[in-house]
Parts: C-alpha cells; sequence; structure tokens
C-alpha cells in the first residue's frame, strides 16, 4: 500500500469516527428532548380533553397518555414532531367541536380518537405508514370502528389537516418552557 492510499484510509477512517461520534451526540439530544418533551406533550393533550370532554372525570391521565406515546414511540418510532403535530390536531379538533356545537368527544371515545389522531398524523408527516389493521391489532379495536373513527375526525375538522409553521412553532416553544 503507498503512502497516498494509507493517508487516504486514515482520513476516511478518521471522518467516519468523527461521523459516528457526531451522530451519536445528535442522536443522544434527541433522546434527551423526547424524554422532557413526551410528558409536556401528554399534559397538554390531557388538558385540553379535560376541557373539552363533558363530564371528564380523570378518564385519561397524563400519565397513560405519556405511557400511550411512549409506547408508539418505541414501537413504531414516534417522533416529537409528530407528537407536536398530533397535539395540534387535537385542538383544531376540539376548536372545530365547540364552533359546531358538536359533541363528537367523549369520554368512551378518548382513547379511540387519540389512536386515529396519531394514524392520522402518521399519514400527514411520513412517506410510509402503517395500516389501520396494526393499530386495530396493537390497541384491540375493531377495524370498522376505527376506520369510521378516522373519518368522523376529518369530517369534524373539515379535512383540514394543515398545520402552519408559526402554530407548530409556537406550540412547540410553549412547550419547551
Amino acid at each position: 500500500m503507498t503512502e497516498m492510499n494509507l493517508a487516504q484510509k486514515l482520513r476516511e477512517s478518521n471522518n467516519s469516527v468523527e461521523l459516528c461520534d457526531y451522530q451519536f451526540l445528535v442522536d443522544k439530544s434527541l433522546e434527551i428532548v423526547d424524554e422532557v418533551l413526551i410528558p409536556r406533550v401528554a399534559a397538554k393533550m390531557c388538558e385540553l380533553l379535560r376541557d373539552a370532554v363533558p363530564d371528564y372525570t380523570e378518564t385519561v391521565s397524563p400519565e397513560s397518555i405519556c405511557i400511550f406515546l411512549e409506547f408508539l414511540r418505541s414501537k413504531i418510532g414516534l417522533r416529537i414532531g409528530e407528537s407536536v403535530v398530533a397535539c395540534l390536531l387535537l385542538m383544531k379538533f376540539i376548536s372545530k367541536q365547540r364552533a359546531k356545537s358538536k359533541h363528537a368527544l367523549t369520554k368512551k371515545n378518548i382513547g379511540t380518537i387519540l389512536v386515529c389522531l396519531i394514524i392520522i398524523t402518521l399519514k400527514l408527516c411520513r412517506d410510509r405508514v402503517y395500516k389501520n389493521i396494526f393499530f386495530t391489532k396493537t390497541f384491540g379495536l375493531n377495524i370498522q370502528i376505527l376506520n369510521e373513527s378516522e373519518v368522523s375526525f376529518l369530517r369534524m375538522i373539515d379535512y383540514e389537516c394543515n398545520i402552519q409553521k408559526g402554530e407548530y412553532w409556537n406550540i412547540f416553544g410553549y412547550l419547551m418552557n
């Protein structure tokens, strides 16, 4: 091996080591952010549900929503940005529900609504998504009810799934503080 080839190999190996270390730092930072923000997203979702659901009696706690989000993070790689989008969609759903004077969200269907919220969020944020049957098997739901609930959710928000950058960064900033 010539000196030139050896020097080149050393540079390449050093670069890859630096990239691995950099990637580790990025991954670790994101992990820490997830650990901090997921409970805050869960608390915000619980607050929204408490204000929106008639006769809400701790049906769902911040801890149970946090467990739900952590489970999704470990099972399907739910990212914190997707959790923030889900929070914004829930806000939109509740706002539209109030504007239409409807009570689609009840303490009996909070779990199904949360699963629909995640499904819709994933469909908005990812190129490849899990099929609804995955969620029915994972959470023990009926596929027909889940599909109908997803369509009802979308109808309630008038199929307005767009999230403005300003809205996203406002809620993200709120959750960071």
